[in-house]
């Protein structure tokens, strides 16, 4: 038998010529040196999780922009803009997206034109923001006062123009009690960082799940290739929940996933370093297979692989660290504390 005779997600047979694939998408580890890549993915399976599942992952969440503060990408004037549905950033109350900088070298905030309506019975002012397409949202909320005064914002020459415009379309004409106020891309009464709210919504949608559960199983079958030389034991039913939710997004079976765990690096003399982590143990009392996956040092994600896995005969413990100061992959010697099923 072939040490890698069959796909771990499709089960379709091998041919020795399929493409690397990596354990965390290439697109957030290409630069680092010893980079971790798995051989037992088919060509179909790797094209469609570069094609359906991975671009949505790194360029449409959070991801997108961390890749560049981070120092994985470079060069955001060919960045893809981060989806505004999917990335949320709010300053006082107003939505704020993220744009490439000119220079090319960082996200900047970037304001939306917005109406901001004074809500009925507050008494300190308080404004709720809608964007233009959204303003019929704000005429049928009992909440919203749509006759008072107006508080409209944006960026950029002419977006006044745009709001008067559609508050006309809609019978609001208070030009009269209209602010307008160019607030980005930096208030002017603002010294130093601005500081948003974010919403990270958006990281524990189905998409996103789904890449982490692949993260975690890739990086289950590079420690087998690495110890056993084959992976064909992942065939097992056992494992048949992850590799289909990942591969067919299956909605009735869905492995167990948990956001935030925490999770301590000690990696070069005690330094916390910054950086993606992937980890998995196999529990002896429960006998659960569990994976974690930390990205950017900032996300993570633990994955239930299997639920009372029996028959292991050595020792499933290991995890590895992609180092953002020293751009290398390395094993670290213990799986990192937090790393515990559930």
């Amino acid at each position: 038998m072939s040490k890698r005779s069959m796909c771990i997600y499709c089960s379709s047979s091998l041919t020795g010529t399929e493409p690397r694939e990596h354990v965390i998408p290439r697109s957030l580890s290409a630069r680092f040196a010893g980079n971790l890549t798995i051989g037992c993915v088919c060509r179909d399976c790797n094209a469609f999780f570069g094609r359906e599942l991975e671009p949505v992952f790194v360029e449409d969440t959070v991801l997108g922009p961390l890749r560049y503060e981070k120092g994985v990408k470079r060069d955001t004037r060919r960045a893809p803009r981060p989806d505004p549905q999917r990335v949320v950033l709010r300053y006082k109350g107003m939505r704020v997206e993220l744009r490439p900088s000119p220079g090319g070298t960082d996200f900047v905030p970037w304001l939306p034109t917005q109406v901001g309506f004074p809500l009925r019975g507050e008494m300190d002012c308080t404004f709720r923001y809608f964007t233009l397409d959204a303003l019929d949202a704000a005429i049928s909320d009992p909440a919203v006062d749509v006759t008072g005064r107006l508080h409209v914002v944006g960026t950029g020459p002419g977006f006044e123009r745009d709001a008067a415009k559609a508050l006309s379309a809609r019978g609001i004409t208070r030009a009269g009690d209209t602010n307008y106020h160019w607030i980005l891309p930096r208030p002017a009464q603002a010294s130093g960082p601005i500081s948003f709210d974010v919403q990270f919504t958006s990281m524990l949608d189905s998409v996103v799940k789904r890449c982490m559960a692949k993260i975690a199983f890739n990086y289950l079958a590079y420690v087998a290739m690495e110890r056993l030389g084959q992976t064909d034991w992942l065939q097992r039913p056992d494992f048949d929940t992850v590799r289909e939710y990942v591969r067919y997004d299956g909605v009735t079976r869905v492995p167990p996933i948990s956001t935030d765990v925490g999770i301590h690096v000690k990696h070069r003399e005690s330094v916390e370093p910054q950086g993606h982590l992937a980890a998995v143990l196999w529990e002896r009392q429960t006998q659960d297979v569990v994976a974690t996956v930390r990205l950017f040092s900032v996300f993570a994600w633990q994955v239930m692989l299997a639920r009372g896995f029996k028959g292991i005969a050595w020792p499933l413990q290991s995890a590895h660290f992609w180092d953002l100061q020293q751009w290398e992959v390395s094993e670290l010697r213990a799986v990192p504390k937090g790393l515990l099923p559930w």
